[in-house]
């Protein structure tokens, strides 16, 4: 939980701290993936990541992430397809435990 804050943290910091943003970003999803119960803070660390990607102009690395990022929260949440495009950050936070947001 605590890597994703900084990360979150440093992206409201600007261009300048994104690559740092990615940095805790990978360390978290590292810790969260191999976790089952821990599905939820994965795909919400894969959307994050995919929006600094995408800032730093990596977008096919982006749209992997995100697309990741999608397949588990439709695991999580089942129903129709999600698109990629209208899918927020309070989606992902909505299937976080509340006392990790």
């Amino acid at each position: 939980m605590a890597l994703y804050k900084v990360a979150v943290h440093m992206m409201e910091f600007g261009q300048t701290f994104l690559p740092r943003a990615l940095d805790y970003l990978e360390q978290a999803i590292r810790i969260y993936g191999p976790r089952e119960y821990q599905r939820p803070q994965y795909a919400r660390c894969l959307y994050r990541q995919s929006l600094v990607l995408d800032a730093l102009q990596n977008h096919k690395a982006a749209q992997k992430s995100l697309e990741a990022a999608i397949n588990i929260y439709s695991e999580i949440i089942p129903g129709p397809p999600v698109d990629p495009k209208l899918i927020r950050e309070s989606d992902f936070d909505s299937i976080v435990a509340y006392d990790v947001r």
